[in-house]
């Protein structure tokens, strides 16, 4: 009868405890967006166009930022404005859902 050895009990090694990580960096377009966001919702649409069109004038190519101001002129009821940023986020907008979007907003507008 051979019995097979017994095994200790191991306990896990104890775990470091977690270094505190540094907060994710957040690019400056997508801070701006979510600024834009609470504004709209809030009805402050004066105090987000203000705080886009002073981004954009810095950052002419930031194709997602265009969409949040065409999204911004359409509360606005400024067709014209709307579209003009729709075009420019439907060619320079980084994520490919606001490319898609801002084309669906310019078949609707035109």
């Amino acid at each position: 009868d051979v019995k097979p050895p017994a095994q200790r009990a191991t306990s896990p090694k104890p775990r470091r405890p977690a270094e505190p990580s540094e907060p994710a960096k957040t690019s400056p377009s997508i801070e701006i967006q979510k600024k834009a966001q609470i504004l709209i919702q809030r009805r402050e649409l004066r105090a987000a166009e203000i705080m886009l069109t002073q981004y954009l004038a810095a950052n002419p190519a930031d194709g997602d930022v265009h969409f949040m101001a065409g999204f911004l002129h359409v509360q606005q009821n400024r067709k014209a404005m709307a579209i003009s940023h729709f075009q420019k986020a439907a060619i320079a907008a980084a994520d490919p859902q606001i490319r898609q979007m801002a084309e669906q907003y310019l078949k609707k507008l035109r």
